[in-house]
């Protein structure tokens, strides 16, 4: 695929997934008044966005890997923190709601076109190499 595609495709699900978290933002700051989660969903919601950006811009290895590393640390705290696993880390297990579900899914999107991206470029690097090689000799 082409490489502008992924990339606008990519901003969509940031986009996305940046919306839902402010949601949840809103929601546990604002109605629930829990300081802590709500902190957390509103740094989520503040930094998605410019590093998905940092990430298209720069299109450089280091950057993907951020994105996706830092995206899955996201699902995987997700999926304790609904399970007995959390009181481990002094939380109760929370509910599944529709909209973790819908940011997870936007999430594994996000690692899935950043991956694809990451491997384009990795092999666009090969055949830049190959033809260095082939006129070298």
């Amino acid at each position: 695929m082409e490489k502008k595609f992924l990339s606008g495709l990519l901003l969509g699900f940031i986009i996305a997934t940046t919306s839902v978290y402010l949601l949840e933002t809103i929601d546990e700051l604002i109605q629930e008044g829990d300081m802590i989660k709500g902190s957390f969903f509103l740094v989520v919601t503040v930094l998605y966005i410019p590093i998905g950006i940092w990430s298209i811009k720069t299109n450089s290895a280091v950057s993907y890997t951020i994105l996706i590393v830092g995206t899955i640390t996201l699902i995987v705290l997700y999926a304790v923190t609904r399970t007995d696993m959390a009181q481990a880390i002094g939380m109760e297990g929370g509910e599944i709601g529709n909209l973790g579900i819908l940011s997870k899914v936007f999430q594994t999107a996000i690692v899935i076109i950043a991956g694809m991206i990451m491997y384009s470029n990795s092999r666009q690097q090969i055949i830049i190499q190959n033809r260095q090689v082939r006129r070298d000799k």
